[in-house]
């Protein structure tokens, strides 16, 4: 328990900066986009989309984990196997907790346009593209399923530079790029989309966390024997 109190402690204070800076930021557009909307411009229709800014946060987020994190625990005498358990916990905490607040935010944002009756501000989020009137326990657990795999993309990208250096890191994103493109080429996203229209929200969120599931296993295994010096 001290082991996962005094992790939590570290990881909090070294990562607590960038998300005072990023929801700083985030919430600040959104209150001016509010002041817009209700004092300055007549007509005028703001369209606000909060979740894909976090989730880019969070892969950038994942993407400096080891770098910031992993030498300084392996040097205080942390196992590869405990590096790997308080990681994924805190990820699991830190996505819950962000799901909770950007659910909530989401909620809060309606209850206002209900009582000031605003018809120019809207807040949108991905699951309308499947479900215009999706409630919102179903976004708090899509958002959490999805941010942990955020982090998780972002910790594989940042192995993948910890361990091949910056060839191996840029040649990774390289192919990742590549990838949707010759999906887009072949038209290989029509059949996906078919999908997606067809099965639940349960059942994606479901998905999600298999692959996370999978995804973490697969970088706990690389993590086993990697050195805590950069390559």
């Amino acid at each position: 328990m001290n082991l996962v109190k005094g992790s939590f402690y570290v990881f909090f204070q070294t990562y607590k900066k960038q998300n005072v800076i990023f929801w700083s930021v985030l919430l600040a557009i959104v209150l001016f986009s509010f002041f817009v909307v209700l004092t300055l411009v007549q007509d005028t229709f703001f369209m606000i989309i909060l979740s894909v800014p976090i989730y880019i946060f969070f892969v950038t987020m994942g993407s400096k984990w080891l770098t910031s994190t992993f030498s300084y625990f392996m040097k205080f005498g942390l196992t590869r196997l405990q590096y790997v358990g308080v990681t994924g916990l805190f990820f699991l905490c830190w996505s819950l907790v962000t799901a909770l607040f950007s659910t909530g935010l989401h909620q809060g944002i309606f209850f206002l346009n209900r009582v000031l009756e605003l018809e120019q501000f809207m807040i949108f989020h991905p699951l309308y593209f499947i479900n215009p009137t999706i409630a919102f326990h179903f976004m708090f657990l899509f958002d959490f399923v999805l941010l942990f795999l955020c982090l998780l993309c972002g910790l594989l990208l940042n192995y993948i530079f910890f361990k091949f250096g910056l060839v191996g890191g840029y040649s990774f994103i390289g192919l990742m790029v590549f990838i949707p493109i010759l999906a887009i080429a072949l038209k290989w996203y029509i059949p996906l989309f078919d999908v997606v229209g067809e099965i639940t929200i349960v059942s994606f969120c479901g998905v999600i966390a298999l692959v996370s599931i999978v995804l973490y296993t697969f970088i706990a295994f690389c993590l086993r024997k990697l050195s805590a010096v950069t390559g």
